[in-house]
């Protein structure tokens, strides 16, 4: 009775949809992933290094290959 008018506005309140296109990975994780079809480790752990020192551990693979290429360009 009770319980069951409970469920049945519980039911009916409807949830807000959080889309998400993109999941955030761990440096490690993007680094690990980017060795395997790269053959440059200098250039992945200095990437590496450089993310860690600027602060950014955690973003989406996006974000990581773009940050990627522009330290790919960057004067040695």
């Amino acid at each position: 009775m009770a319980t069951e008018k409970a469920v049945e506005k519980v039911a009916s309140v409807e949830a807000p949809v959080v889309l998400v296109n993109s999941f955030d990975l761990t440096l490690d994780e993007y680094c690990l992933r980017l060795s395997a079809d790269k053959v440059s480790p200098e250039m992945i752990g200095g990437f590496h290094h450089s993310q860690v020192a600027s602060g950014k551990t955690s973003a989406s693979s996006a974000a990581f290959a773009a940050a990627f290429e522009a330290f790919k360009k960057q004067p040695a």
